[in-house]
């Protein structure tokens, strides 16, 4: 096979590729960027179409294909921009062709594409640089610097495949590496329950979506000393102290009902902070009820309520 410099609207798709690009496939946008900024990485593979008007096949190279026609459609590659290309010049060759590419072609490790990522960082490229170089969100970039700071046993295990990206990212969510090497050894058996290795990483915090944690507030929270960590991973955020969430709650709680008792006319107001009603409240006794005469202002609303209700019975009987 020979390389040739084909224009891109000499080439089209080849009904011999075994894996058409989608047009609605969302990584054509990320793969876009990355050819724009960093170049054809791979050559397409070609079988030539029509001789006469010199026009090319791919089957190899599709989504490529479908990137560069998108670079085109945004004004940043020429419609006849020279695309390094393999002619394979035997036809019935080229659904093999096409299958050997696809088939032996290995995606990189996720371990090792975050500490990539890790690297340009380090090297002096900002966040929102690469993040637009390759065609991903400035989120997507922070959750994988995040996974590149896994503790050394975790990105062991993603590296070798023993945790999924999945599980990874729970474990990212939680900045303290100690913690995570804890908490990964004591899961050993149980790596695939995600929830429950989230409680053991937030032991000590409180989700924004829990009723205590709305009930008091985020700038309540913050006021007091606390500190909410938004998720990388999840639209969510962590208060880090549940002992002054629930001491703020609690104060909070007596403020609101202070002088309730008497308005209502009830003996004792016993705040629950918890989602359910107890079976028994320790101390909890039943109380007689003590009647007592209306005030002035009362006694007027008895008898406007009763004027009222006479004149609905009036209607009724009509």
């Amino acid at each position: 096979m020979s390389i040739q410099d084909i224009p891109l609207n000499k080439l089209s798709l080849s009904p011999q590729n075994v894996r058409p690009a989608a047009a609605n496939d969302p990584g054509i946008a990320e793969l876009a960027a990355s050819i724009r900024f960093h170049g054809l990485q791979q050559n397409l593979v070609v079988n030539p179409k029509n001789k006469r008007d010199k026009t090319f096949a791919v089957i190899a190279g599709g989504r490529r294909l479908a990137a560069l026609k998108t670079l085109v459609a945004d004004g940043h590659l020429d419609a006849n921009a020279p695309i390094a290309c393999r002619v394979e010049p035997d036809k019935n060759r080229a659904a093999e062709r096409s299958l050997a590419e696809n088939t032996l072609r290995l995606n990189m490790n996720s371990a090792d594409a975050c500490a990539a990522f890790e690297t340009l960082v380090n090297k002096g490229q900002t966040i929102e640089d690469i993040a637009r170089n390759f065609g991903v969100t400035v989120r997507f970039i922070k959750q994988r610097l995040a996974l590149a700071n896994l503790a050394e046993p975790l990105m062991q295990a993603l590296r070798s495949g023993e945790i999924t990206l999945d599980t990874a990212a729970v474990f990212a969510d939680c900045p303290d590496q100690k913690k995570q090497a804890d908490v990964f050894e004591r899961a050993q058996y149980n790596l695939s329950n995600t929830s429950w290795i989230k409680r053991l990483l937030s032991q000590d915090a409180v989700s924004s979506a829990s009723r205590i944690a709305k009930f008091v507030g985020e700038d309540a929270f913050v006021a007091a000393g606390g500190k909410v960590t938004p998720q990388l991973f999840e639209d969510d955020r962590l208060y880090d102290n549940a002992e002054l969430l629930d001491e703020l709650a609690r104060k909070k709680i007596d403020t609101e009902i202070a002088g309730k008792a008497e308005t209502l006319g009830l003996s004792v107001i016993i705040p629950i902070l918890d989602a359910y009603m107890p079976y028994h409240i320790d101390g909890m006794q039943v109380l007689p009820t003590i009647r007592r005469e209306p005030t002035e202002a009362e006694q007027a609303d008895i008898d406007a309520l009763e004027d009222q209700l006479e004149d609905l019975h009036a209607q009724g009987e009509v």
